[in-house]
């Protein structure tokens, strides 16, 4: 189960700097969110918010990972024996999670796309813009890169849940395989 540990690794860091960073630009858009008037209450901020906190979740399911890999090296009987079908219940949870986050994030990397466009759109070349509100921002910006990258670090832990998900499936019917080729050779 070396993909296991690997995938892991791999997983848990790539979300937990996505996050960081997601989180911080999230930061800059509340601060711009608060300052500036008007806004719907479910924005793409609303999402990404929401696509936050199930990364957060979903970062606790990569620990599971982390702690069902070191206690695979140690019996893999208690993951992988025949009556343990469901033991690895928390990827199939974790992917559910990630499948959902990314779905939110989806669905505020949309928003962000169409309220860019529309600002765009919205403004006559050569006239000088009177309204603020549609004047595209940094906030703007902000916004649309953390839902981006929410998508991202989403997608990848529903990757890795479904690689974890194929290979423990894979790793216990070797390890039942080679349980009756050694009754069977025993008997």
């Amino acid at each position: 189960m070396a993909k296991f540990s690997i995938l892991r690794r791999c997983g848990f860091w790539t979300q937990l700097c996505l996050g960081v960073a997601s989180g911080l630009l999230l930061a800059f858009g509340y601060v711009g969110h608060t300052v500036s008037p008007g806004g719907s209450r479910f924005d793409a901020i609303t999402w990404a918010s929401v696509a936050l906190v199930l990364l957060v979740v979903s970062a606790f399911f990569t620990r599971a990972y982390m702690r069902a890999a070191r206690r695979l090296k140690t019996d893999p009987s208690r993951y992988l024996g025949y009556d343990r079908r469901g033991s690895f219940w928390f990827v199939t949870l974790g992917g559910v999670v990630s499948g959902l986050g990314a779905l939110i994030s989806f669905m505020g990397v949309g928003l962000s796309v169409a309220l860019l466009i529309g600002k765009t759109v919205s403004q006559p070349p050569g006239i000088a813009i009177t309204d603020p509100n549609k004047i595209i921002r940094a906030l703007d910006v902000f916004v649309l890169l953390v839902n981006f990258s929410l998508l991202f670090a989403h997608f990848i832990g529903f990757g890795a849940a479904a690689w974890l998900s194929i290979s423990a499936l894979k790793a216990r019917h070797h390890y039942v395989m080679a349980l009756d080729a050694e009754k069977s050779a025993g008997a």
